[in-house]
């Protein structure tokens, strides 16, 4: 890891590697996460989350019966006041998760599901706004949809990528939105306040 403003190569934080970038996010203060899978059975399980830097219990025991489990796991991301966890998997719906109150707060529908030939996808990316609950998705439908992760309605569907939107990401003043796609362009989005 480095450090942006100097170039100064900085050790990892915990001495620990990451085999998939699925492993870590991040939260707006700087610290990484980790979405650790706790498996009750062959067909039962909870996640935790983690502040990997003060080693943290964010959430623990999110029981995931209610969605079932990510098979294929792309991304998750956490609201700026590390509330909301949005999951983004091969599951049909995007699960919006309220931390401190340890319990499925939305099941979001939207994005259309895409398979084929023993596979299954739905949800590409996921990115909340650096304020307030404003969150974006990203799917194999060739979409990024805008939601209000506090009330659960979708806000916007944009259509203009014309394959799958591979990547989102908002500005750090949240005036804008970057996504890639297959195709390889790379759109700005500008976002009202």
């Amino acid at each position: 890891s480095w450090d942006v403003a100097s170039g100064e190569n900085l050790p990892n934080p915990e001495e620990k590697t990451w085999y998939y970038p699925v492993d870590i996010g991040g939260t707006f203060n700087g610290h990484l996460i980790e979405l650790n899978y706790i498996p009750i059975d062959n067909y039962h399980g909870n996640y935790e989350v983690l502040d990997s830097n003060s080693s943290n219990i964010l959430a623990a025991s999110l029981d995931i019966s209610e969605t079932g489990i990510c098979q294929e796991l792309e991304n998750y991301s956490l609201s700026s006041d590390s509330r909301y966890l949005a999951l983004g998997c091969d599951l049909n719906i995007l699960p919006i998760w309220d931390l401190p109150a340890h319990n499925l707060a939305y099941t979001l529908i939207g994005h259309h599901p895409v398979g084929g030939d023993g596979w299954f996808a739905n949800i590409t990316d996921v990115s909340f706004s650096p304020y307030g609950y404003l969150l974006a998705s990203s799917g194999y439908d060739d979409t990024i949809r805008f939601w209000n992760a506090k009330t659960g309605d979708l806000l916007l569907t944009l259509h203009d990528h014309p394959c799958l939107v591979t990547d989102i990401a908002f500005s750090i003043d949240g005036r804008y939105l970057a996504s890639t796609s297959c195709d390889g362009t790379l759109r700005l989005w500008g976002l009202q306040p």
